[in-house]
């Protein structure tokens, strides 16, 4: 709820710093049509038990906020097999 908050009171700030139109972000925000698939996939996240993003799996293993080192060893575990 915090995030949401923050995101409706800075999000065109961030949108247009990550070069994104304003006011087209504005207007997106505000019309809420993106809801109902911003709920789906909140859904999806909780199903899968995700608390952080990003998140990823890799074989069947979550890894949240992993360095980089953590996703080597795993991918390079996998590819010696």
């Amino acid at each position: 709820e915090r995030l949401a908050a923050l995101l409706l009171e800075h999000g065109a700030d961030l949108a247009a710093a990550a070069g994104l139109d304003r006011a087209a972000f504005q207007e997106c925000i505000d019309s809420h049509r993106m809801d109902p698939r911003v709920q789906k996939t909140l859904e999806e996240a909780q199903a899968l038990r995700l608390t952080e993003a990003p998140s990823f799996f890799i074989n069947g293993k979550l890894f949240n906020g992993s360095t980089f080192e953590e996703f080597k060893v795993a991918i390079d575990g996998l590819l010696k097999k």
